[in-house]
């Protein structure tokens, strides 16, 4: 895909086409980024990033185990399929973009 450099919305709505036409197109996410020479990481990214923000939060199981000395995790299996351990003092923003990033790996 062409980086031109240009704006965050100019490149939001380059990276929207690219999704779209994956989506017509039928093919896995990884055949469609090789044919296209697209990043697959980039095409994770924004695929995820463009997600409707209105799409509602699957539940988590959550779960706390003691980590040495160091300060106390929680583990969020995500889909079932993924365990991310977040640290005390993740801000939810951030733990709410890394869920929904891998909610849209399916």
């Amino acid at each position: 895909m062409n980086d031109d450099g240009g704006s965050s919305a100019s490149k939001r709505e380059q990276w929207r086409r690219v999704i779209e036409d994956w989506k017509a197109s039928g093919m896995s996410m990884r055949g469609y980024c090789a044919r296209e020479g697209v990043s697959f990481n980039g095409f994770r990214y924004w695929r995820a990033r463009l997600a409707e923000p209105g799409r509602p939060l699957r539940p988590v199981k959550l779960g706390v185990r003691p980590v040495g000395t160091a300060a106390a995790t929680i583990d969020v299996v995500v889909a079932g399929r993924f365990t991310v351990s977040v640290a005390e003092g993740v801000s939810p923003e951030h733990l709410g973009r890394v869920v929904r990033a891998l909610e849209a790996l399916r």
